[in-house]
This record gives structure tokens, sequence and C-alpha cells, in this order.
């Protein structure tokens, strides 16, 4: 079973060294604790800030062509099926989504959005 991403897991763009920031501050998960970080939700995920992008900014002539990843857009999958916090479903380490930046000329949204979870304690389905 996989593990439960907690606020001190990681979110990653996918373009290393990477992190996204996510807030947790006032955060609905804050019903369920492990080793005292808090679970993390969708709700937590969207639209965060990734605050670190491997990702050279460049351009042409006709647009940008690589643009590094500012926020989170999307998340696909990784919510577990029969845990919750606050009446939401808690995210696993199994999260997959999708960021703004651009590898590539018109190759956006980026879908390596990825999670490690610190804590080996919880796991869920």
């Amino acid at each position: 079973m996989p593990l439960i991403l907690t606020t001190a897991g990681n979110v990653l763009c996918g373009h290393d060294p990477s992190k996204v920031t996510v807030p947790s501050a006032g955060s609905p998960s804050a019903k369920l604790t492990v080793q005292t970080s808090r679970a993390l939700l969708k709700a937590n995920i969207m639209n965060a800030k990734v605050a670190t992008c491997a990702t050279i900014p460049s351009s042409d002539s006709s647009g940008p062509i690589n643009l590094k990843c500012l926020n989170v857009t999307a998340v696909h999958a990784g919510e577990a099926t029969k845990l919750t916090a606050g009446g939401a479903a808690v995210m696993l380490q199994t999260l997959t989504g999708e960021t703004d930046g651009m590898v590539g000329k018109n190759n956006t949204p980026q879908t390596l959005l990825h999670a490690v979870a610190v804590q080996a304690l919880v796991t869920a389905v």
C-alpha cells in the first residue's frame, strides 16, 4: 500500500532539483497528523506554487521555448479511496499531476508532478 503524503514530504514538478511549496497553514487536513506533520489533501496541492524548478527559461523570435514551472495546475491521481481527513481523501505518494511549465516549444502543461513521502508509518488505499 502507498504511503500517505504529509507536509514533511516532497511534492516535485519533475525538473530536478524541484520543490513545490504546499500550503499547510489552516489546512483542512489538520485533523490527521503523522509524526507531527499534517496529511495533505488535493486542495493543499492544487494551485500550489513551485518554489524551485531547474528549467532554464529561453525563447526565440516566435515566443517562449522553455518556461519554469510556477504553479500546480492539475492533480490527476493519488487520492486515497478509504482514508479521509476532514471529509476529504488524503493524498498518497502515487500523486500525479501537471504544472504550468514548458520544456520545448508548445510542450505545456508539464505532466511530471509527483511526490515522495517521508513518513513510513501510515499507508492507505
